[in-house]
């Protein structure tokens, strides 16, 4: 029998404000990235820059090319929050989501806040008072739809171990708490995601992780395998993480020759998003596939965190690994129909696909 109860899920990672354009050819965000002082970045990725970059390249956008950007909430976490909220509501259930990270005492961590609140998610974690909060500049090809990011975290990176688990006077800290997500960008500080992982909740949470971006995985292998795999030769060692998320291009950046199955050391079920082919996952020595819809994609900002989503949601309330896998594929499909992460477009989408 389905358990429909609503479980509370709190994700935790970078607050950020998503600032989106779309160009119509590749090679004009190639020279947007020029602008930035940084023409060698890679396509389709996500690459740390300076408040001054991401000036620059708005600067371009709006005076070169006479757009203007399409502003949301975002970050990983905070958009798997906003799916998770939405997919609760669309079932009737309260949305029943929470968010932790680092915002700024600004304009712009208002927002971010505001935002969630209007999307069912209740904000907890640190305030700081003497930074701004962090920005994302999302510049996708109106040719692929593939997003390319140029990230300041601002705020977000003064996060720290010293802040988990969140105070119980601060929005009821981990109280009530069913899962718990860490983004994969927290791996740049492994004594925080360390802490997320291994700090009991009062009632025995699930967890999960995602690898974030093939840029992050490769400059962080080492320190994410050392973190997530048990220690070789203790028959007692229990991974610390239940599911594991990543794309193809993390896994592959992540395993390099080996095959992809050596991630079921990581953890109990393994989830690979492959994009327009799909997806697979790895539980208890089966393999699950699930095919993608097939869409026009519009901008794929946010699709790999509503994949996540649409997967966790499933699971959580009962479903098999095979319907949490068709979830997730419809969930990350729906977010690829628009620009940005407005869920109510998402929400609609989905309902024209089930």
């Amino acid at each position: 029998m389905v358990d429909r109860h609503a479980a509370l899920v709190l994700a935790a990672g970078d607050p950020l404000v998503d600032v989106s354009v779309t160009v119509d050819d590749d090679e004009t965000i190639s020279k947007l990235d020029e602008r930035s002082g940084n023409p060698s970045f890679e396509r389709g990725g996500c690459e740390s820059v300076s408040g001054g970059q991401i000036g620059a390249i708005l600067s371009a956008v709006r005076e070169d090319l006479g757009l203007e950007p399409k502003v949301c909430a975002g970050g990983s976490a905070s958009n798997l929050a906003k799916a998770i909220a939405m997919l609760r509501k669309q079932e009737g259930f309260e949305p029943n989501a929470a968010f932790f990270g680092c915002r700024g005492n600004d304009e712009d961590g208002a927002y971010f806040a505001r935002e969630l609140d209007e999307c069912g998610v209740r904000t907890i974690g640190p305030i700081a008072e003497n930074a701004r909060t962090g920005t994302c500049l999302c510049l996708v090809s109106g040719q692929t739809g593939e997003r390319t990011m140029r990230t300041c975290n601002g705020a977000s990176a003064l996060v720290c171990a010293e802040d988990w688990p969140p105070a119980a006077s601060h929005q009821q800290g981990l109280v009530g708490v069913d899962h718990v997500h860490a983004e994969g960008y927290y791996f740049r500080n492994p004594d925080l995601m360390r802490k997320i992982l291994v700090t009991p909740t009062p009632k025995n949470a699930t967890k999960s992780v995602d690898l974030a971006s093939f840029e992050l995985v490769r400059s962080k292998r080492d320190e994410i395998w050392a973190l997530l795999a048990p220690r070789d030769g203790d028959p007692d060692a229990k991974t610390l993480v239940d599911i594991l998320f990543c794309n193809k291009d993390e896994a592959e950046a992540f395993v390099g020759e080996r095959d992809l199955e050596v991630l079921s050391r990581l953890a109990s079920v393994v989830v690979v998003s492959l994009g327009a082919e799909g997806c697979m996952a790895m539980h208890g020595g089966k393999t699950y596939r699930a095919p993608a819809p097939e869409i026009k994609v519009v901008d794929t900002t946010g699709a790999g965190d509503f994949f996540t989503a649409g997967f966790l949601h499933a699971y959580l309330k009962g479903q098999g690994i095979q319907e949490a896998c068709e979830a997730a594929c419809r969930a990350g499909a729906a977010a690829c129909l628009q620009v940005g992460t407005d869920t109510n477009q998402v929400s609609e989408a989905l309902l024209g696909m089930s």
